[in-house]
């Protein structure tokens, strides 16, 4: 069973993974090693899924409607 204190340690290290995954991502923006934009949506992923999701699905159809467009 999980109790009140796992529940908490549990939020909290996603809280730090999600906050450090961005942070390396903008640090990631600039440098050439890293890839940037990928570590901040696994930041933003782990930090609020239901936002992102909606976001993502957004932008899959903008990609659909334009592939359609142009005959790719």
């Amino acid at each position: 069973m999980w109790t009140k204190n796992k529940v908490f340690r549990r939020r909290w290290f996603r809280t730090i993974v999600g906050y450090t995954l961005v942070f390396v991502g903008v640090v990631g923006l600039f440098l050439p090693i890293l890839q940037g934009t990928l570590l901040i949506m696994a930041g933003l992923l782990i930090l609020k899924p239901r936002f992102l999701r909606k976001h993502l699905q957004k932008f899959k159809v903008q990609f659909k409607k334009s592939e359609i467009k142009t005959g790719k």
